[in-house]
This record gives structure tokens, sequence and C-alpha cells, in this order.
């Protein structure tokens, strides 16, 4: 099994990164997990840290499998900060991760949005561009949004065009 692009085989380098930068929070994309439950976030979730995560639904025929789940997305915040998660749709374009934090310093309050759009060899379809600007119409209800993604677009590329 491939783990490169997953917590997998970096479980320790994640844990050791937020606790050795002082991390308030730390997001990451392409996470190949079932749940919080999951080995590779408990492993990777430093002591007095939450994790607020998503992963890839799975399909019906594969809900009892014990292969990898591709995707998903995890962040882990130190437990003084007060997050919730909101609602959003889901989307078919895309995976998403929306929280609404409130950091008690100075009472600093925002929306933190992780996106992930996987399959970067697929072109990016219209789909995308609707659901994208239904997340920055939903978000800007709120005062603070800071928005983190991983959607493999590249500008630089003539072959990435819509479909």
């Amino acid at each position: 099994m491939k783990q490169d692009r997953s917590l997998g085989n970096k479980s320790l380098a994640v844990l050791d990164m937020i606790i050795d930068n002082f991390l308030e929070l730390f997001a990451v994309a392409e996470t190949w997990h079932d749940s919080a439950e999951t080995s590779s976030v408990i492993a990777s979730t430093p002591p007095e840290y939450q994790v607020f995560e998503r992963s890839r639904p799975r399909r019906k025929s594969k809900a009892a499998s014990l292969s990898t789940n591709h995707g998903g997305i995890s962040m882990f915040v130190r437990a003084h900060i007060q997050v919730r998660k909101i609602d959003f749709p889901e989307y078919k374009a895309f995976e998403l991760l929306p929280v609404y934090m409130y950091v008690r310093v100075g009472a600093l309050s925002f929306a933190f949005v992780v996106v992930y759009r996987p399959d970067p060899a697929s072109s990016i379809t219209n789909d995308f561009f609707v659901n994208f600007a239904d997340v920055l119409e939903r978000t800007s209800s709120f005062a603070g949004c800071m928005i983190v993604d991983d959607v493999n677009l590249h500008l630089d590329t003539v072959s990435a065009h819509t479909t």
C-alpha cells in the first residue's frame, strides 16, 4: 500500500511538527483515514489537542472494506480554542472541512475552511467553480474567514482547462 500521501507513515513527523513549532492549528489534506479513531489520526494528535476531521465517504459497495480510504482532511487544534463544525452542503467537486473558531485572546473569531480537490490528472469542471463560489458566498457571512486548500489546479498548465 502506497502511503506517501497519507498520515500513515508520517504521524510522528506531523506530531513533532505541531509540538516543536507550538502550532495552535494544523490542517492536513489527503490523510487517508476513516474516522477520528483511525490509528494514524490518533498518533498525529498531540496531548491537549482536539481533532476535527472529514473522511472521504466510502461508496456503499466499499463500506465494509478494509482497503485504504483515500482522501480526507484532518485538523489538529489546541484544546483551549473553541471550535465547532459549520454545516455546509456536501460538494462533489472537492472535499471540505469548515469550522468556526473562537480564540479568547482579543476575542478573535473566524471561519476556517480546508478545501481538498483530489485527482490532479482530471480536468477542472464547471462544477468546481460553481461549488467553490458557493463556499465563498457562505463564508462571506462571517466577520473573518481563512480558506486553505489543496485544489490541484495548475494555472501554468495549458492542459488543466475546464470541461
